[in-house]
């Protein structure tokens, strides 16, 4: 049994059981981090693809395969790398790195946020839009037809701006 989970029983493999993660020590996170980065990459990204399907099972392809890439693929890395750049700050007492891996970190949660904002637009949003171009078709309004049909592109490719959404 792992140091992590003779501290806290509650936390186990089985996903049946919901553990609380609010109070982790530094060392439990510093345990889960290095399982996380000791797991292949490829299994990585089988797993959190499953995970996120489950969670999220009216996400398109596209949206699941963003949030993966942003999350378990480059972000997990910008996460490590902006550690590494605050160490490297102490040391050399110099913040280039720092500034560069903070941007990098940022893009990344940036993304993870915006799908958090999207997700429930999949089952709130899109059954409006999709009323409102059938009434723009009997009504012949075929631009506001086009605006739409490229409002839901935007939805499916996870590219719209998160200003929106606040």
């Amino acid at each position: 049994m792992s140091e992590f989970n003779k501290k806290n029983k509650t936390m186990t493999d089985d996903s049946s059981s919901k553990s609380d993660y609010s109070h982790l020590t530094k060392e439990q996170c510093l345990e889960l981090v290095s399982s996380l980065f000791q797991r292949e990459r490829s299994d990585r990204i089988e797993k959190a693809t499953e995970a996120f399907k489950k969670i999220h099972p009216n996400a398109s392809k596209e949206m699941i395969h963003t949030l993966v890439f942003h999350v378990f693929v480059d972000g997990t890395r910008a996460a490590l790398d902006w550690l590494a750049g605050a160490e490297i700050l102490l040391r050399e007492q110099d913040d280039t790195e720092l500034y560069g891996h903070t941007i990098h970190l940022l893009y990344h949660l940036y993304n993870w946020y915006q799908f958090k904002k999207l997700a429930p637009l999949e089952t709130e949003k899109i059954p409006g839009i999709l009323k409102e171009m059938k009434e723009a078709v009997a009504n012949n309004d075929l631009e506001w037809v086009q605006n739409s049909i490229e409002e839901l592109e935007g939805i499916y490719e996870g590219e719209w701006d998160a200003e929106n959404y606040t």
